[in-house]
C-alpha cells in the first residue's frame, strides 16, 4: 500500500504501510515509506543542464523521487525530496510545483555527512 497524506490543521497525518498512521509535528516535513503515486515529475533542458553542472545523474534523481523511505519538505510551491539512490548515495532534489501534483526538477546535489545524519534521524522517527 503506497503512503498517502492528508492535512489536519497545522500537522500532517501520514498513513504508513500496514495501516499505521504517524502525525508529524513539523508542518512542512513528512517521511514516506514509498513514493506519492499522484505526483508527476518532469525534467526540462534546464534541469538536465543544472544536474550535469552539479555532477548528479538524472537516473539518480529519478531513483530518489520514486524510491522508498524518502523525506519530503513541501513549502508553498517548492518541494525538496531527500533520499538514497541505488548506489547508496544521499541526495536532495529540488522541485517546483507547476500545477497540482506536477513538479519540475530544478536541481539536485549530494548531501554531506551532517545532512545525512539529520535525514536518518528523521527517518528513524517514522514509526514512533
Amino acid at each position: 500500500m503506497p503512503s498517502r497524506r492528508t492535512r489536519s490543521g497545522s500537522v500532517h497525518a501520514t498513513r504508513l504501510r500496514r495501516g499505521r498512521t504517524r502525525v508529524v509535528s513539523d508542518l512542512f516535513t513528512s517521511v514516506y515509506t514509498g513514493g506519492v503515486p499522484e505526483d508527476r515529475y518532469s525534467f526540462t533542458e534546464q534541469s538536465y543542464q543544472r544536474l550535469a553542472w552539479a555532477g548528479v545523474s538524472p537516473l539518480a534523481v529519478a531513483e530518489v523521487l520514486y524510491g522508498e523511505g524518502v523525506v519530503r519538505r513541501h513549502i508553498g510551491s517548492s518541494l525538496q525530496v531527500f533520499g538514497e539512490d541505488s548506489e547508496g548515495s544521499w541526495l536532495v532534489v529540488a522541485l517546483v510545483e507547476t500545477n497540482d501534483d506536477d513538479y519540475e526538477v530544478t536541481g539536485a546535489r549530494y548531501l554531506d555527512e551532517d545532512e545525512i545524519a539529520a535525514i536518518k534521524n528523521l527517518r528513524g522517527r517514522r514509526d514512533r
